[in-house]
C-alpha cells in the first residue's frame, strides 16, 4: 500500500486532468461564439452562420444564399434558415461528406453583424455577384442537412 503522500498526488492529478478536460470543453462550448463560416454544400447551397465542429458538424444562425433570376437588379438574397416554409429549429447539422468547401468570414464583416443581430438586416449592402462557375440554390428549401434536436 502507498503512502498518504502518494495517495494525495494521485488524487491532485486526477483533479488537473478532470479540470482541463471540462475547461476544454467549456472553451470549444462557448470560448469560440464568434466563429461564423460560409459553408458550400454539393447541391449548390451556401450557408452563413456559427459553425460548430464538436460534437457534431453543425451551423447555428444559419443563413443561406437564395437566387431570384427574375430580380435582374438584385438576384441574390439571405434567408434565415429558420425562415424555410417547413420551420425548422435550432441548428442544423451538415453531412461531412457534402462539404465542398468552407471559409471563415471576419468578425467584422457585415454578415457576420447581421447574424449576430438578425436585426439589422437592413443595413446589409447588397449581396455580391457569385463567381462564374458557382451555383446558389434557387428554391427556399434548403439540401442534404437535417434539423438538430
Amino acid at each position: 500500500m502507498g503512502s498518504f503522500a502518494d495517495n494525495r498526488n494521485f488524487y491532485v492529478g486526477i483533479i488537473v486532468v478532470l479540470a482541463a478536460i471540462i475547461g476544454l470543453l467549456a472553451w470549444l462550448q462557448f470560448g469560440n461564439r464568434n466563429n461564423y463560416y460560409a459553408v458550400y454544400l454539393t447541391s449548390g447551397d451556401l450557408y452563413f452562420g456559427r459553425l460548430e465542429t464538436f460534437p457534431t458538424f453543425s451551423m447555428d444562425n444559419a443563413y443561406l444564399l437564395q437566387v431570384d433570376p427574375k430580380n435582374t437588379q438584385n438576384p441574390y438574397s439571405l434567408s434565415s434558415f429558420t425562415n424555410a416554409f417547413w420551420k425548422p429549429e435550432g441548428s442544423i447539422e451538415f453531412n461531412r461528406s457534402n462539404v465542398l468547401w468552407m471559409a471563415k468570414i471576419s468578425a467584422s464583416s457585415p454578415l457576420a453583424s447581421l447574424i449576430q443581430n438578425p436585426s439589422s438586416a437592413n443595413a446589409l449592402p447588397q449581396a455580391p455577384a457569385v463567381p462564374s462557375g458557382m451555383s446558389t440554390s434557387t428554391s427556399a428549401q434548403p439540401a442534404p442537412v437535417s434539423p438538430k434536436k
